[in-house]
């Protein structure tokens, strides 16, 4: 760490670069307006460049990303739909948009998608003061909302379990 630098950089395709996870020899990075970006890194640390682009309809922006498996969930706070949508990354150079979830709240509270994080076949998402979302992600076509969790003074910024899958973990903004 005390010997690190740049070996690249990307320049970003919207406005406010929010968040990047790598899938791969990808990486992918959400803009809080703009697209989806999907970088190139196979030939660090020579070169790595944007291959692909997503956006639509429904995903004009995100806040954060999450991947597990071959699936990106996007939240999409402050940007869109402001809900969760499920990305087929399985080829990243064409994701697919095969779900999503909107609170049941969305639009009386600010239930806004957050962030996410999928354990196994659940997937938990940090709806600001609308809490915390519990969905089976089995089918990912089709999330099925299994609890919102609502606690005293929830703003729920982030969502992450324990290893052993016992235990939630959030912060609050």
């Amino acid at each position: 760490p005390p010997n690190s630098y740049a070996v690249a950089t990307v320049g970003t395709e919207g406005s406010d670069l929010k968040d990047v996870e790598v899938y791969s020899h990808y990486a992918i990075a959400v803009n809080q307006d703009g697209p989806v970006q999907v970088i190139d890194l196979q030939y660090l640390p020579d070169s790595a460049k944007t291959v692909a682009r997503f956006n639509n309809a429904n995903v004009s922006g995100a806040h954060t990303i999450h991947i597990s498996g071959n699936y990106a969930y996007l939240s999409l706070n402050g940007a869109g739909t402001r809900d969760l949508r499920i990305l087929d990354i399985s080829n990243p150079l064409a994701p697919v948009e095969v779900g999503h979830y909107t609170h049941p709240q969305q639009g009386q509270l600010f239930a806004d998608a957050h962030d996410a994080y999928a354990y196994g076949n659940t997937l938990y998402v940090a709806n600001l003061d609308g809490g915390v979302s519990i969905l089976d992600i089995s089918d990912k076509a089709n999330p099925v909302l299994l609890k919102v969790h609502n606690y005293a003074g929830n703003f729920t910024h982030n969502v992450w379990t324990t290893i052993d899958g016992k235990y939630l973990l959030t912060t609050d903004e």
